[in-house]
């Protein structure tokens, strides 16, 4: 039994130490809590949290567009991933409503991104970088076009801190653009 006990407290020990020693190798982590901290794109994602309202403009193949008012709430979830519900609606085709997951990938220098929708049985999983000579984040994914087949899209975001531009484009296309601006005190600034 007392061996069982030593041998018990032996490899409790031993795991201790492997963690602490993956731990120091990752010049991220808070030595203290073994937790990685945030970096500068963690911060950046963090100051869209809170309530958004705007336009969002669908491009159609023939020229035309369809203008429809959305709203967007916008959570964090701890410091390192924000939560986006995205709601509007589209006349005819009902209420579309949206969630989004964004973070950033530290190690891999990376904007990650999930994307699920009312109007969709695909989930999109979308990765992306900021682009300097763009002046925003360009994220690219494979996801349904209006008849359902997987293509490959893409998205820029260019934001300030009360408002921002989200254009997406479907095999180089633009399709959609979002425009939101911050809401005050009920209403968008």
């Amino acid at each position: 039994m007392k061996t069982l006990q030593r041998t018990s407290l032996l490899l409790l020990l031993l795991a201790a130490s492997a963690c602490q020693s993956s731990q120091a190798a990752r010049p991220d982590a808070a030595p203290e809590m073994g937790m990685p901290t945030p970096v500068t794109e963690h911060m950046e994602l963090q100051k869209s949290v809170g309530d958004w309202s705007g336009m969002i403009t669908m491009h159609m193949p023939d020229g035309s567009e369809q203008v429809s008012e959305a709203s967007e709430s916008v959570r964090a979830n701890g410091p390192f991933w924000v939560i986006t519900e995205l709601q509007m609606d589209m006349g005819p085709m009902g209420l579309y409503q949206g969630h989004g997951t964004n973070g950033f990938d530290a190690e891999r220098g990376k904007y990650i991104a999930t994307w699920s929708d009312s109007m969709s049985s695909t989930l999109s999983l979308m990765e992306g970088e900021h682009d300097a000579a763009k002046g925003g984040v360009v994220m690219r994914w494979r996801g349904p076009d209006q008849m359902g087949q997987l293509i490959d899209q893409s998205s820029l975001t260019t934001r300030t801190d009360d408002a921002y531009t989200m254009t997406f484009y479907m095999e180089g296309v633009k399709s959609m653009t979002i425009s939101m601006k911050r809401k005050m005190d009920g209403n968008a600034k």
